[in-house]
């Protein structure tokens, strides 16, 4: 399922995340739908399992409590929604979440860069 969602990143040219390479949840890809709002293919790199709470891009924020076991990965579609565009910026980007353990609200802080205006939420 998530490789049909990314498919559409390949064609966005040289669209990144940058910021998560250490962090206990891990943007491994993104992409904007069909239907025009931003999906992220997630991973946990912690020892515990997570629940992601919050996935904010360029102000707008997007409530979930998608589950993510130890060393796997889940896609989460948002409701955040952007048009393609010919040029490229840089977005701020943060992925809240709990860990099982009891450690709730911890952030994990990056950059979003793509072919894409963050045009607000559904």
């Amino acid at each position: 399922v998530g490789g049909a969602i990314f498919a559409t990143v390949q064609g966005q040219g040289n669209s990144t995340t940058t910021g998560f390479e250490t962090s206990d949840v891990r943007v491994n890809d993104f992409a904007r739908t069909a239907d025009g709002v931003l999906a992220f293919d997630l991973s946990n790199y912690r020892n515990s399992e997570i629940t992601v709470t919050n996935i904010t891009v360029d102000g707008e924020t997007y409530t979930t409590t998608a589950t993510i076991p130890v060393g796997e990965s889940r896609t989460v579609d948002t409701d955040i929604t952007a048009d393609q565009t010919s040029g490229f910026s840089d977005y701020d980007m943060s992925i809240t979440y709990n860990v099982t353990d009891g450690i709730d609200n911890q952030v994990a802080s990056g950059t979003l860069t793509s072919n894409i205006d963050i045009t607000g939420t559904q």
